[in-house]
């Protein structure tokens, strides 16, 4: 473990006010690590998911969607023997192409015995082999069809959640501003048997949000109810409630999560087509009412969708007109209060596809309308082509082509304005260790589909044209690398961006695995044109971003060693360094989890996004700026049989101010300790 502070500062930390909760906190957690030796858990996904998402900061929107769904894959895996399409589909590393070698290779060979005949399926790497393993399982074939409804009330699976997070500090608006208490605390029950049936609630409050109090006189701020069921006879899917929705490549429609750049060379030419229940706690990504899947013969399928419901919008002084669309979902004070649920949202559509010999296409329609028009301030002129009315629809056909070598994938859709976008990708599997992906798209700066999440550089599908060059190459059977160049234009005005604007994006990483060790090495430098100080020219906006890490893995611990940094350079130079110590220990029930970071950096600019491990279903993944440094520690055990509770504390000290955060977020101290806590019952 290595910790890097000087006698002043340990002297700053020390003079901090510690309250005895903190200070039982903190030798909790120095206990836990001093116990850490090297190992490996069970739980490798997660350090997966961070190695590759957390280079995308700015570029996804949907990690903590991505996250729940799993988590929860991980809490119920899929049996692969007996794995559908769709099933497979609900894998979001798989590309198309390996969903098609799975279930050609199950056809002809199933049932799969033992996981390491899925080396025979020559398009599957070591590390997509590994994540199988994590969230399917080899279970028998069975009968096929739809289980009884007997058999579902004898042998289905239950399980209630609790969170809670504690804060041992007051922030601003706790005494002036906030109508709740300021705790965070959640409940979430879930139903399963099998693939077949999904159903559950989710109770969720916010810290600040009031309790059984104002306009939540119902108790939580946000409830999400739904049902799924799969795979009965021609209804392939059915949603009733709360559920997401994602056909073709995402340019008409896709509430679901969106994978990043690193990963774009797994799904860039991968069509979907599916629905999915709503089980997160996000407010404002999802839809409401009935969505479903008919396969109407071996080749075609067909989907209906309708949805209503309330939103979250800035309006007009007269209350007759929306302004801004809102997606953070908090409603602590009176003015956020007054914005929850103030308008309403219809929307309805259909979507039919055909598969046949490595041939697949589809078409998309989506009709929404808001009960009253959308009126955004075009007087910011990047806003000036933003949606404007109170009915809209988009239309996409989408195709592709998979072969043996060959992936080939595209989109292309109209927006009611007659304005077009559309995305091409193609795949070549070159040889057994090499893969080359080739991506274009062009989003027009007037092509508006509110609905639409596909890939890009700035995070929005209009006022994009770009280029994606991709390649992963196995050299040898322990390396790994991966490498793109992304280059796009946005001929329109955005946000900083006071004229059309270029930007380029390069990244190189390698991983090294051998026996017990795995070293990980990467690169990134992310070049945007941004406004000048004075707004009279276009300047780059360039960040360097370089991360090396070291495991080391025995039966049952691990010891990581991480290093990041940072150098950004806009208007001004801003460097900055973290470096992290991960352990992990797990013994028959139970698991601990510590970390500590040192973290140095000149300002905001160059801050250094670090993914921790948190509660079941719950992303963490704070950013760190300034000069501090971190400690957490979470422990995780099976009391009984099928009771686990999960607890973590973690605690952030800062040695170069006196006050964290600002305006409600304000706490008026150099430090900030919380607690989760998570308590759950399988039944």
């Amino acid at each position: 473990m290595f910790v890097f502070v000087d006698s002043r500062q340990i002297s700053i930390t020390l003079s901090t006010p510690i309250t005895m909760k903190e200070r039982l906190s903190l030798i909790i957690l120095f206990l836990s690590f001093s116990i850490v030796v090297q190992a490996q858990t069970n739980d490798d996904w997660e350090e997966i998911y961070g190695q590759v998402e957390d280079f995308e900061e700015e570029e996804s929107t949907s990690w903590e969607e991505m996250y729940e769904q799993l988590s929860d894959l991980k809490a119920h895996p899929i049996n692969l023997n007996t794995a559908t399409r769709s099933d497979l589909e609900r894998l979001p590393f798989l590309t198309a192409q390996q969903m098609e070698d799975i279930s050609e290779y199950l056809y002809h060979y199933a049932p799969i015995q033992t996981w390491g005949e899925l080396a025979m399926i020559e398009s599957l790497s070591e590390r997509s082999r590994q994540l199988l393993h994590q969230f399917t399982y080899l279970g028998e074939m069975g009968k096929r069809g739809f289980p009884t409804w007997g058999s579902i009330t004898k042998w289905g699976k239950h399980d209630l959640t609790t969170t809670a997070k504690i804060p041992y500090y007051n922030r601003k608006g706790d005494k002036n501003g906030y109508l709740g208490y300021p705790y965070r605390h959640g409940l979430k029950y879930r139903f399963r048997y099998g693939n077949n049936i999904q159903a559950g609630f989710v109770a969720s409050q916010d810290a600040g949000e009031p309790f059984f109090a104002n306009k939540n006189k119902w108790g939580y701020d946000y409830y999400s109810l739904y049902a799924v069921i799969r795979n009965w006879g021609k209804l392939k899917t059915l949603a009733v409630g709360k559920y997401r929705l994602r056909y073709g490549m995402g340019l008409v429609l896709n509430n679901d999560f969106m994978m990043g750049k690193v990963t774009g060379m797994a799904s860039g030419s991968r069509i979907s087509n599916t629905i999915k229940a709503h089980s997160s706690r996000s407010s404002a990504n999802y839809m409401q009412g009935v969505a479903a899947t008919f396969q109407l013969n071996k080749h075609w399928e067909f989907s209906t969708f309708v949805s209503y419901r309330p939103i979250d919008t800035t309006t007009d002084s007269t209350n007759t007109a929306i302004r801004t669309l809102l997606t953070s979902g908090y409603h602590r004070t009176e003015s956020e209060l007054e914005h929850k649920n103030n308008s309403k949202m219809f929307l309805g559509g259909t979507n039919i596809n055909f598969s046949k010999m490595g041939l697949r296409a589809g078409l998309t329609a989506a009709y929404y309308s808001f009960d009253k028009p959308l009126q955004p301030n075009i007087a910011q002129l990047y806003r000036l082509y933003d949606a404007q009315g109170q009915s809209f629809y988009n239309i996409g056909i989408n195709y592709g082509y998979i072969n043996r070598r060959w992936n080939i994938g595209g989109e292309t859709a109209m927006s009611k304005n007659k304005a077009w976008a559309t995305i091409n990708c193609v795949s070549f599997r070159a040889t057994d260790r090499i893969t080359l992906t080739l991506l274009q798209r062009f989003y027009s700066y007037r092509y508006q589909a509110l609905f639409a999440r596909s890939f890009s550089d700035g995070g929005k599908t209009k006022n994009e044209s770009g280029i994606y060059l991709g390649a992963e190459w196995q050299p040898i059977r322990h390396l790994l690398i991966n490498a793109y160049a992304d280059f796009s234009h946005s001929p329109w005005l955005k946000y900083q961006r006071s004229s059309s604007s270029f930007a380029s994006d390069y990244f190189l990483s390698a991983t090294y695995t051998y026996k017990q060790s795995a070293f990980y090495l990467r690169y990134r430098l992310h070049s945007r044109e941004k406004d000048n100080e004075k707004k009279t020219m276009l300047i780059p906006h360039r960040e360097h971003r370089t991360r090396l890490s070291w495991k080391f893995n025995m039966s049952q611990s691990y010891l990581k060693t991480q290093v990041d940094m940072v150098h950004s350079s806009y208007k001004k130079t801003s460097k900055g360094w973290m470096i992290t110590e991960n352990g992990g220990y797990h013994l028959n029930k139970v698991q601990l989890h510590a970390a500590i970071s040192y973290f140095h950096t000149d300002d905001f600019q160059s801050s250094i996004y670090n993914y921790e491990r948190g509660t079941l279903h719950n992303f963490s993944f704070p950013s760190y700026n300034g000069h501090g440094i971190r400690y957490m520690v979470l422990a995780h055990a099976q009391l009984l049989k099928n009771f686990q509770v999960v607890v973590k504390c973690g605690t952030t000290n800062y040695f170069d101010r006196n006050k964290i955060g600002s305006s409600y977020q304000e706490i008026n101290r150099s430090s900030m300790t919380e607690t989760d806590i998570q308590l759950t019952w399988k039944f």
